[in-house]
């Protein structure tokens, strides 16, 4: 559905074509054609002429531009500037040829093509009572698009001198083959003159044969994997993933350029959304972030799992862990006494931090990962409740599950405030959460926040915001989710997403492309 177009009456259009405008791979080059390519084709004379330049240069951005003192080729000076750059109308750009002539087989040649003359005589004009009876005839023929037509001189002629000449009879054209006499008394004769009819058999056809220059590249990732247009960091871009590389597009005075932003793996589409100021990127490999300075992996928010922690351990559990990272962080209450703190977790990788809330400075420690044991080792933290924060990772994660989807939908309800992932081949969609502040964020997506769409053995193929419902589409199903709160066994309410089925025969077979039209929802199905 990329390539197509609904039109009024419900139909698919495919899209017209347009001229390129910017090149995504990391370098080009100039290549010219081995074969020639027939720009233009004049009948009867190469009368065609063209404005050249004599060099050609590519930019970064695979954009071919002429340059140096233009010149006019035309039949008379093409050989003199063999070699020289032509670009036509559309911005194709060609090195000057050479001009094929390819004349008509057979016939009689005349000026511009060829004609067919009869063999059969026709009588043309009959003179009665005279020996010196002339016949108007021009010189010579032509052949102009198509057609045959007089040419030369008007000339008016008797008996013999007569021959050769073609005459113009009823609209029709004849070469005057002979005459003949007759006597009706001494010295008086009728004269009769007679010709063969000339038709048209074709003109001369001049090739202007130029050979086509293009801007190539020896890489075979070649293909635009994902372009988007959008607001970044309070900034307007069009950026686009090919060649392995994230691209930012500028135009000026009708030029684009591209500047690099970092590497992508592009051997899959790379589907973009933004949110919250930044764009972010799934390829069913990694997600990505781009802030419009900084690019990288996306590392994810430290959910604050648990509070009020006392050192010897147990706490009011609170954030469910981020499904896309390790990294893990609690609150603790000090005795005023204890220096050796225990961790919700055992068996962590490592312990990143330990600081005191009120003002972020930070505490000196040691750690046992494989205890989950922390030992202030300056002064003993003073009583409190939840001064202390200390932020740990471990090695589990369950990172791949969010960095195997492809494609993403923003809704909340009647909000746009949570981020749904899908597009793994399952039929399971994943959904960001809120951060502790209550702020939404694509960085959060708490273990719980799944839904699972239908049977488990067909995938989800699309999600779509329809005013306060998420659509969702399988190869040949639709289904609703609305959404409302949930209290789970522990007494937290927490947002909750219901899945109602729509049609069991109807679905959506292109992946991800399911699409808002004149706000009806779209799909292609099977």
């Amino acid at each position: 559905m990329r390539n197509f177009k609904v039109t009024k009456d419900g139909s698919l259009q495919l899209r017209a074509g347009s001229r390129n405008v910017a090149g995504l791979i990391a370098q080009y080059t100039i290549s010219v054609d081995d074969e020639a390519t027939t720009i233009a084709t004049d009948l009867n004379s190469a009368k065609s002429s063209f404005t050249a330049y004599p060099s050609v240069a590519v930019s970064d951005g695979g954009i071919l531009s002429l340059s140096g003192e233009s010149v006019t080729v035309n039949a008379s000076t093409i050989s003199t500037y063999e070699g020289y750059y032509y670009q036509d109308n559309d911005g194709k750009i060609y090195q000057i040829g050479e001009i094929e002539e390819v004349v008509p087989a057979g016939g009689v040649a005349v000026t511009g093509g060829k004609v067919t003359i009869a063999s059969n005589e026709t009588l043309l004009l009959q003179i009665q009572g005279g020996d010196s009876g002339t016949i108007s005839g021009y010189d010579s023929l032509k052949v102009v698009s198509g057609e045959v037509q007089t040419d030369g001189t008007l000339v008016t002629a008797g008996l013999s001198n007569a021959y050769g000449n073609y005459h113009v009879k009823d609209g029709a054209i004849y070469q005057i083959s002979r005459f003949f006499l007759e006597s009706v008394s001494p010295g008086v004769y009728n004269v009769a003159y007679y010709g063969n009819k000339v038709t048209f058999l074709g003109d001369n056809q001049y090739k202007w044969n130029f050979y086509k220059v293009s801007a190539t590249t020896t890489s075979t990732d070649k293909a635009v994997r994902g372009i988007w247009s959008g607001y970044v960091g309070g900034t307007e871009y069009i950026v686009a993933a090919a060649n392995g590389n994230l691209w930012s597009l500028t135009e000026e005075d009708g030029v684009w350029t591209k500047s690099n932003i970092g590497a992508i793996d592009t051997e899959n589409p790379v589907h973009f959304f933004g949110y919250d100021e930044n764009l972010y990127m799934l390829n069913g490999d990694d997600y990505k972030v781009w802030d419009g300075e900084t690019f990288k992996s996306v590392v994810g928010y430290r959910p604050l799992v648990s509070v009020s922690n006392t050192p010897s351990g147990g706490g009011t559990a609170l954030e469910q862990v981020n499904k896309l990272n390790g990294l893990r962080r609690a609150w603790f209450s000090p005795d005023g006494e204890a220096t050796v703190f225990q961790l919700p977790e055992t068996g962590i990788s490592s312990v990143d931090y330990v600081k005191y809330r009120a003002n972020d400075t930070e505490i000196d420690f040691t750690a046992n990962t494989a205890t989950g044991e922390v030992t202030v080792t300056g002064s003993t933290p003073a009583n409190g409740t939840n001064t202390i924060e200390i932020g740990w990772t471990v090695s589990d994660t369950d990172k791949d599950t969010v960095t195997g989807m492809m494609f993403s939908e923003i809704y909340s309800g009647a909000s746009d405030s949570r981020v749904f992932l899908y597009g793994d081949g399952s039929n399971m969609a994943i959904y960001s959460g809120l951060d502790y502040d209550g702020k939404p964020t694509a960085e959060y997506f708490p273990d719980l926040n799944v839904i699972h769409v239908g049977e488990s053995n067909t995938p989800i193929t699309g999600l779509l915001r329809h005013f306060d419902r998420l659509m969702a589409f399988k190869q040949d199903s639709a289904y609703s989710i609305s959404y409302d709160t949930i209290t789970l066994v522990d007494g937290t309410v927490t947002a909750g997403f219901y899945v109602q089925t729509i049609n069991k025969g109807l679905g959506n077979t292109a992946s991800g492309q399911a699409q808002l039209v004149e706000n009806y929802p779209r799909t292609l199905d099977g």
